[in-house]
Parts: structure tokens; C-alpha cells; sequence
């Protein structure tokens, strides 16, 4: 695969990391209030855990899958890329958590997530596209 394709890819799975482990935050958000709604209407019921739910675990395995590409990314394209479109996961937060929990967009979160997006596409097109390996020798020479 040439450099070109590794990186399109690497920025790729950068965002579905961000959006995966946002959607895993918010889905285990969601188990929680489900668990608090079920204990305010019926009946003190001993031993109920989040982590026996299906939507909290399922939110887990979301995160995971979002680690995965996440570290996948960064083999793929330079961290000076992955890790400014890791802020995408507060975009994607004003969005999921208002489809999964009904929260409001204010308009000053609106103009923060509007930074966040311009900080991160000016990151990703003026970044540099090759990655600069440096050995321990290297490291050495310069501090010592």
C-alpha cells in the first residue's frame, strides 16, 4: 500500500475511533439512567449492577472496537494527524448525546464544536504526511 493510501486510511479509522468511542460513552451513559429509572419506579432491588446490562456492555465493547482503530490509525498515519482528529469525539458528543439522551445544543456549544472542527481540518491538511522515524542513537546524540 503507498504512503498516500496508508494515510487516507490512517485519518479514516481516526474518525470511526472517535465516533465508536463516543457512541460506547453514551450508550453506557444510557445504561445508567435505565438502571436509575428501573430503581426510582419499582421496588429496591438488591444486587442490580450496570455491568449486568446489555446496553453497558455493549457500550464497552463499542469502546473497544474505537481503541482498536484508534491504534490501528496511528500505524497507519502520523500522529501530528491522529491524535488532532481524536478531538472529534466532542463533536460527535453534541450529536449522539442529543439523539440518545435528548440533550440541548446551546448556541456556545455550537460555536465550540465549530473551533473544533476548523482546528481539526486545518491540522489534518497542513500536517505533514511522512512519518520521521528516529532511533534511540538519535535521541542519544542530541541530550547527552
Amino acid at each position: 500500500m503507498d504512503e498516500e493510501k496508508r494515510w487516507e486510511l490512517g485519518v479514516a479509522l481516526a474518525v470511526l475511533s472517535a465516533l465508536f468511542t463516543n457512541v460506547g460513552i453514551n450508550m453506557q451513559k444510557l445504561a445508567h439512567r435505565l438502571l436509575v429509572k428501573r430503581i426510582d419506579l419499582g421496588p429496591k432491588e438488591q444486587g442490580l449492577c450496570y455491568c449486568q446490562s446489555y446496553v453497558w456492555l455493549a457500550g464497552i465493547g463499542v469502546m473497544i472496537i474505537g481503541a482498536i482503530s484508534d491504534f490501528v490509525a496511528l500505524g497507519l498515519a502520523p500522529q501530528t494527524i491522529v491524535a488532532p482528529v481524536g478531538a472529534l469525539t466532542l463533536v460527535s458528543n453534541m450529536f449522539v448525546a442529543r439523539w440518545m439522551h435528548g440533550e440541548i445544543i446551546s448556541a456556545s456549544g455550537m460555536m465550540a464544536t465549530f473551533l473544533i472542527l476548523s482546528g481539526v481540518v486545518l491540522s489534518v491538511v497542513f500536517a505533514p504526511r511522512k512519518t520521521r522515524l528516529i532511533g534511540f542513537d538519535f535521541l542519544e546524540d542530541c541530550h547527552f
